[in-house]
C-alpha cells in the first residue's frame, strides 16, 4: 500500500508541473506557447504544415488562445503538378475538467489556393470544432468534430479530425 500511495502522489505532482509551468517567481505561468507541425515526403509529393499558437490561462482549468496555420502541399499525379497553399487563423477555448482530459472548442477560418497546371482556384473554409483529447505532460492527443463540415470545400476528408497539440 505504501508504494501505491507514493506512485499516486508522484502522478499528481507531475500533472501540476505539466499543466501549470512555474515562472521564475514560483507562480504558475498564465501564457503558454503551443503548436503543431506536419511534414510529409513521398515520390510524388511534399507536405509541410506549421501551426504556431499562444494560449492564455483565464483561471485554473480554463484557457483561451489563438494560432496561425500555414500549409503547403505539392503533388504530382499522371505528370500534372498540383500545389495547395492554405493559410488562416484559429480561436480556441479549452477546459481541463480532469487531469488527463482536455475539452476544446475551435473556430477556424482558412483560405485555400489550389494550382493545377495553369488553372488556379481559391476558396474559403470556415470550421467550428468540438474536441476532446488525452493530455499527458505537455502533449494533447485528441479527436475533434467539425460542425460546419462541407465535403466540397473542406481540405480534410472527414468531419472528424485527429489532432496533436504540443505545449511549451
Amino acid at each position: 500500500m505504501l508504494l501505491v500511495s507514493f506512485a499516486a502522489n508522484a502522478q499528481q505532482t507531475l500533472h501540476y508541473n505539466a499543466c501549470c509551468p512555474k515562472e521564475e517567481t514560483g507562480r504558475p505561468s498564465r501564457v503558454r506557447f503551443y503548436g503543431g507541425f506536419g511534414l510529409g515526403v513521398s515520390n510524388n509529393g511534399f507536405y509541410l504544415d506549421l501551426q504556431p499558437g499562444l494560449m492564455y490561462r483565464i483561471k485554473p482549468g480554463f484557457y483561451i488562445g489563438s494560432n496561425l496555420q500555414l500549409t503547403y502541399q505539392s503533388v504530382r499525379n499522371y505528370g500534372l503538378r498540383s500545389r495547395y497553399y492554405v493559410y488562416g487563423a484559429d480561436a480556441l477555448l479549452a477546459y481541463l475538467p480532469w487531469h488527463y482530459l482536455e475539452l476544446s472548442i475551435d473556430y477556424q477560418y482558412l483560405f485555400v489556393n489550389k494550382n493545377v497546371g495553369n488553372t488556379s482556384t481559391r476558396w474559403e473554409v470556415p470550421a467550428f470544432y468540438l474536441g476532446a483529447g488525452y493530455r499527458t505532460r505537455n502533449v494533447v492527443i485528441g479527436l475533434r468534430y467539425d460542425l460546419l463540415y462541407d465535403a466540397n470545400k473542406s481540405i480534410y476528408p472527414s468531419a472528424f479530425t485527429p489532432y496533436i497539440r504540443i505545449y511549451f
